[in-house]
């Protein structure tokens, strides 16, 4: 499993970045560039406007998926 947003996140493939919106809404996208299911850990809890889903802690992310995220 790796951190997101670590370096050892990159080497797996899987890589996040950051946008704050005018209001400061902070969206952070998590995607799976490799083609098979990675596990990451979330350092703290987000709600994926994608699936509207919340999660924590550990999470599995399928091969080449996205996720679109504001903190839960």
């Amino acid at each position: 499993a790796c951190l997101v947003g670590s370096e050892m996140c990159k080497e797996t493939g899987v890589t996040t970045g950051m946008r704050t919106s005018e209001d400061g809404t902070e969206y952070i996208f998590i995607q799976n560039f490799m083609n098979e299911t990675r596990e990451i850990i979330l350092p703290y809890p987000l709600r994926d406007l994608i699936s509207e889903n919340i999660y924590s802690g550990k999470t599995e992310l399928p091969a080449y998926a996205a996720m679109v995220c504001v903190k839960a």
